[in-house]
């Protein structure tokens, strides 16, 4: 009896391991012509592939790898919410399925 609660922590620990979420986070700034530097604070579980999307709240999307990070300009002022998505895929059968995500809100007061 003992052996079997042993097997079944040990199953239940790669089980949980294996379908941990990913912790999706970033810090911006908002630099000279509303040029926004994007910097990805993620942390990933696993060694499954990953890829990254971000939004940036005016329509414009952008793919990375899963820690990279990136930079936006916006054109006009406003208020806009930026968005990084970590996704995990197999190449296998080119399916993803979303394991974090984290949004912000950027305001970007004017235009230069």
């Amino acid at each position: 009896m003992r052996k079997f609660y042993l097997l079944t922590s040990f199953l239940l620990f790669l089980f949980c391991k294996a379908n941990s979420q990913d912790t999706a986070s970033f810090n911006y700034t908002i630099g000279v012509n509303n040029l926004v530097t994007f910097t990805n604070t993620s942390h990933l579980h696993g060694d499954a592939p990953r890829k990254t999307i971000w939004s940036f709240g005016d329509g414009i999307k952008q793919t990375t790898t899963a820690l990279a990070n990136t930079y936006h300009q916006y054109q006009n002022a406003g208020t806009y919410t930026a968005c990084l998505r970590i996704y995990k895929y197999s190449t296998a059968s080119n399916d993803s399925v979303i394991t974090g995500e984290a949004c912000k809100t950027l305001v970007i007061a004017n235009t230069n």
